[in-house]
């Protein structure tokens, strides 16, 4: 972990390595109980995880600030992320109830302050008016296509901030069938960074959007329309 983290320009105090062992053990020992990630064993964990959450800590230029990790799972990147950045307020979003119960135990363990856990659909909390345009960030990995994305993110981000997509290597495809929906949820592409990852050299891809305008107020859908009937 130390090593894949200065590879990636990111230096690790021992309390934050301490408190990644930490994560580790857990999200171990909890694993089968909640169907979390099918990667397994200390190395993979280390570097398509946690090393692959911290990648986005080029692209963030907050400490302090309002984050949402949506489609949160195991809290990846969220936790990593709130690990290196104590002063940032982070909410952990997932629709799936058994994945929201591990998260909270897993803040409860880590002893991270100023997190709220989330069981609910991101259309929903996209229309509630105590998230809408409220965020600083809004985080997703491996969640959905980018087009999907950006209706269930961009209503969560305030205007002058960012939603930063993780992909994985080649994303031109999702980038062009994205763009209207982008631009309709008020966002505009700002930067695409590809990096490798140290140790285990698999490719990704990070895009970060803009809001550069308000959501117009019919977005996002009612649930499961996002995903069943995509902006083209």
């Amino acid at each position: 972990m130390a090593q894949g983290s200065k590879e990636l320009g990111i230096n690790l105090t021992a309390q934050e390595t301490g408190a990644f062992q930490r994560y580790y053990g857990f999200l171990a020992e909890e694993n089968s109980k909640y169907n979390l990630t099918s990667i397994q064993g200390d190395k993979e964990v280390a570097v398509k995880h946690f090393l692959d959450s911290l990648a986005a800590l080029k692209m963030i230029d907050i400490t302090e600030g309002y984050l949402v990790d949506l489609g949160a799972g195991a809290g990846l990147p969220g936790i990593p992320l709130k690990i290196c950045l104590p002063g940032i307020r982070l909410l952990l979003l997932d629709s799936v109830k058994k994945k929201v119960d591990f998260l909270s135990a897993a803040t409860e363990l880590l002893e991270l302050k100023d997190v709220e856990t989330l069981w609910k659909r991101a259309e929903d909390v996209g229309n509630d008016r105590r998230y809408r345009e409220r965020a600083d960030l809004v985080i997703s990995r491996a969640v959905a296509p980018l087009n999907i994305l950006a209706e269930l993110a961009l209503p969560l981000v305030k205007r002058g901030g960012a939603f930063i997509a993780m992909k994985g290597p080649n994303p031109e495809a999702e980038l062009a069938t994205a763009k209207n929906a982008i631009a309709l949820m008020g966002g505009k592409i700002e930067r695409i960074e590809s990096f490798v990852l140290p140790i285990i050299p698999d490719q990704r891809t990070m895009i970060l959007i803009r809001k550069i305008g308000s959501t117009p107020a019919a977005y996002p859908r009612k649930a499961g329309t996002p995903g069943k009937k995509p902006i083209l």
